[in-house]
């Protein structure tokens, strides 16, 4: 499976929008003020994204450490995540 880069996808996202709201139609002023939402939006999923995978890698250092009985647990909750 390939690794997916979230800010390239999210960057893509913001050209096409910028694309498709030429086709539509909309202000310049509604465009800028959309295109900079989003920007905000895709830098905070950035971020996030960013810290999730820091508290995974910091887990997985760790994981060993954690009591057998406890790793199945730990595993189940980390699935249900997609970690």
């Amino acid at each position: 499976m390939s690794k997916v880069d979230n800010r390239t996808t999210g960057n893509k996202l913001l050209d096409s929008l910028k694309v498709e709201t030429e086709v539509i139609g909309f202000s310049q002023s509604q465009l800028t003020l959309y295109i900079a939402q989003a920007e905000e939006l895709v830098k905070k999923l950035a971020y996030d994204l960013d810290r999730y995978k820091g508290g995974y890698h910091i887990l997985m250092e760790y994981f060993d450490s954690i009591p057998d009985d406890y790793k199945q647990d730990v595993d189940k909750k980390l699935m249900k995540l997609n970690l």
